[in-house]
């Protein structure tokens, strides 16, 4: 009985184990449906919960921000160098209000689950998401500090809706939701300062070309620069130097929450993104009623009750969990570093497909890129476009290969090498486009044409082929021919011509260096060794090919004399001794000489005959001793 039971209680055990593995497999699937969360601090998510609406991360649902279909979309794209990344990161400057550079949404102290840790002061989480430098000091300034009495790197967030956190936490939260903390950082640019019991910027603080906010971001290599304030004063705020900064940082602004359809800078500005807040309805986006709105405008983004960090100054309601706050906001403000880090993640995934400065897209090209959307509606008249985070990833901006073009393109410049050829050297050459302000990768409409200049009449250019590189063997002929590449784009409606080049084929032009030296066989340029009565054969190369009407006088030289006019030279080396030759051709003298050692070679004169008698003689004389002797010593041994 006690076997049986025994065997039973084993059974019993086995069953109960599988039943627990089955269990833990089951709450694992449950678990990874949702895993994009753990990467954000658990604080965040707890905040969240405790709103106890069905506001809770709406925007990154399908219809919004789509941002687990993103998040899957980054994982899955290939051939991007994360360690290029890694080394470059894409900048985001927060031009603000400043930042509480110690809350855990910005330092990371938790771990892979989002649980809360404690990190030593000179530890660096994995989850940071500031730009530091190499002592780990954080990278950002106060250029309102003689405004705020406080000191130039006092990045503290003081103002009364902890603007510059909120606006930072966002963007935070994106970042840790996708998993790109090693490759996309915060740079946080304290520019307000209190007036009125409001944040004011000055025109100062934003556009000072040596103190000013602009300034500092892009000097220190902000890729985008985030831009949540606005106003309507167009002589300070619509500056003209952002076209100049444009041209080294993606620019996004707010429009502002008026619900007007004025113009407010520097949203307005048409080197800047503006930007409109959004809300949800119906699964899609719609603008919010609050938002400044209109076609001066380039996208409208999730602004409405958006969860992020906070201080204690903060004036709505807190959510304190475990020491980190967070509340809501709505407002353009938010809705601009949604634009911001659509931005940063093109020119991430642009930089990691390049993986070098030169070939990845300019800040010009990522803004338009960012404007791209394929939902709008109409909301007072006015055509509405709204930020796809999710589309604007999956698409392949540089591929040209059907012919559309995002951005128009606006000049072509096309070179190539060996443009100087002869006929006796005629070869194939390779002919490139670069095409601005974006290099797209095909090009199939672009095609390239050659004429002889000298035809006037030219009666049909011809097609030498397609494409951004080809090709070309030049025509088997003395004369001159202009190349140059039109790009037909929108069905044919608009062309882009390049600039010309001009193709030189000439007969062999004869210069001093074209000289091929013979001694029975080739020999190298430098000394060679013969011998007197030697004959040493000189050539110049290929003479034949020397245009007809134009011979050149070429000259030969041993130690200095001419000894030869003409394409050929026959030396007979006569006495011994060092001798340098060179060639002149036109009076140019060529690039190299040979050295020619001479050594005394056989004489050819016959020996006198009395000397032949003589030595004769002698021989004779000695063999003949020679036999004598050794005849004495054999009778002497014998006695």
């Amino acid at each position: 009985m006690k076997k049986m039971n025994c065997k039973l209680n084993t059974k019993l055990i086995v069953l109960s184990l599988v039943i627990m593995l089955m269990f833990s497999f089951a709450i694992c699937s449950i678990s990874s449906a949702d895993i994009a969360y753990a990467q954000l601090p658990d604080t965040y998510l707890d905040a969240n919960q405790e709103t106890g609406t069905s506001d809770y991360d709406w925007y990154f649902a399908e219809g919004y921000e789509n941002l687990f279909r993103l998040k899957e979309l980054i994982k899955d794209t290939v051939g991007i160098n994360w360690t290029y990344l890694e080394a470059h990161p894409v900048v985001i400057a927060v031009i603000d209000t400043g930042i509480d550079v110690d809350h855990r949404l910005f330092t990371g102290a938790y771990n892979e689950n989002g649980a809360s840790i404690t990190l030593d002061p000179e530890d660096i989480s994995p989850y940071d998401v500031l730009y530091r430098d190499e002592n780990g000091e954080v990278i950002g300034k106060n250029v309102a500090s003689s405004q705020n009495h406080d000191a130039t790197y006092d990045l503290s967030d003081t103002a009364a809706d902890c603007h510059g956190t909120h606006v930072s936490g966002i963007l935070a939260v994106l970042i840790h939701f996708l998993e790109l903390e090693k490759y996309i950082k915060i740079m946080p640019v304290k520019a307000s300062y209190p007036d009125s019991g409001k944040n004011y910027y000055s025109a100062t603080t934003i556009f000072d070309n040596s103190t000013g906010a602009l300034a500092y971001a892009t000097y220190n290599k902000a890729d985008v620069i985030n831009m949540s304030f606005a106003s309507d004063k167009a002589s300070s705020f619509n500056n003209s130097s952002l076209a100049t900064y444009a041209s080294s940082a993606v620019l996004v602004a707010s429009a502002s929450n008026n619900g007007d359809k004025k113009n407010y800078y520097p949203a307005a500005n048409p080197n800047v993104i503006g930007v409109m807040n959004s809300t949800y309805t119906d699964g899609h986006q719609t603008v919010y009623s609050g938002s400044t709105r209109g076609e001066q405008y380039d996208l409208a983004a999730p602004g409405y009750k958006i969860m992020s960090s906070i201080t204690s100054n903060f004036n709505q309601t807190k959510y304190n969990e475990d020491g980190d706050l967070y509340g809501e906001l709505t407002g353009t403000s938010m809705s601009t570093p949604m634009v911001s880090f659509a931005a940063a993640l093109l020119t991430m995934k642009y930089r990691g497909l390049a993986a070098n400065e030169e070939n990845e897209p300019t800040p010009t090209a990522i803004r338009e890129f960012t404007k791209y959307t394929t939902y709008t509606n109409t909301v007072d008249d006015i055509k509405i476009s709204y930020l796809e985070m999710d589309k604007l990833f999956e698409i392949d901006f540089l591929d040209d290969s059907s012919g559309e073009y995002v951005i128009a393109p606006e000049a072509i410049t096309i070179s190539g090498t060996d443009l100087r050829q002869s006929l006796e050297s005629r070869h194939e050459i390779t002919l490139t486009a670069s095409i601005s302000p974006v290099e797209y990768q095909y090009a199939p409409n672009l095609k390239w044409y050659a004429y002889d200049p000298e035809d006037t009449d030219r009666n049909g250019d011809t097609l030498l082929g397609t494409g951004k590189t080809i090709k070309y063997t030049p025509d088997n002929r003395k004369g001159y021919t202009n190349i140059y590449a039109v790009l037909t784009y929108n069905n044919g409606a608009n062309n882009v011509q390049s600039n010309e080049l001009a193709f030189t084929m000439e007969y062999y032009t004869l210069t001093a260096s074209k000289v091929t030296l013979f001694l029975d066989s080739d020999i190298p340029t430098g000394e060679v060794e013969a011998k007197t009565g030697d004959t040493i054969n000189l050539s110049i190369k290929d003479y034949q090919y020397t245009d007809p009407d134009h011979r050149p006088i070429v000259l030969w030289y041993v130690n200095g004399v001419v000894v030869n006019e003409g394409p050929t030279l026959n030396y007979n080396t006569q006495d011994a001794g060092k001798y340098e030759i060179f060639v002149t051709v036109n009076s140019a003298k060529s690039d190299f000489s040979v050295m020619l050692n001479v050594a005394q070679g056989p004489s050819d004169e016959k020996m006198p005959m009395w000397q032949i008698w003589l030595i004769s003689t002698a021989i004779v004389i000695a063999l003949a001793g020679s036999v004598i002797l050794t005849v004495y010593l054999i009778k002497k041994s014998k006695k």
